[in-house]
């Protein structure tokens, strides 16, 4: 669990500095110090979790963010912020755009209020979105798909 840990604050060390401009980096010892609470830790590991698992998602260009997963994200005093930007002056619907703070997931300071975000409901919303095919992974198959394609072109092979 330790490396766990270890690994989304080196995460979360990373994605702060995904929005550009000016930052003090903080390295891993530094969060560490600064969020002591393990079971805060284990939440913000679950969170980065589910992110990149929205991350490596393929959308439709008409995709709409549900009511459900949208309600279930709350931000920080940071995110609220950096939502007002995206909402006033770059003119992104507020859906999309509380997604894309969480997606983000921090510059500076964190943009998600990880203590009032509901996880469980952001899974569940998540696999209904699965299930009606909204959200599509790519290479789902592995290597089944690249080896069946081989075997029935067997012939084809340059040697």
């Amino acid at each position: 669990m330790c490396v766990l840990l270890a690994v989304g604050m080196t995460t979360m060390s990373m994605r702060s500095n995904t929005l550009g401009g000016t930052m003090n980096a903080r390295t891993v010892e530094q969060l560490k110090t600064e969020y002591v609470d393990t079971e805060w830790r284990r939440t913000f590991v679950d969170f980065a979790d589910l992110m990149d698992l929205l991350g490596d998602c393929i959308i439709d260009d008409s995709y709409v963010v549900p009511d459900r997963l949208n309600d279930a994200i709350k931000l920080s005093e940071a995110g609220q912020v950096v939502l007002d930007k995206l909402t006033r002056k770059e003119k992104v619907n507020a859906k999309d755009g509380r997604l894309m703070c969480a997606l983000t997931l921090g510059h500076s300071d964190l943009l998600v209020d990880l203590n009032a975000t509901d996880l469980n409901e952001i899974a569940a919303a998540i696999n209904g979105e699965l299930v009606d095919g909204a959200l599509k992974f790519p290479f789902i198959l592995g290597r089944s798909l690249y080896d069946a394609f081989a075997a029935q072109h067997d012939s084809e092979k340059i040697s």
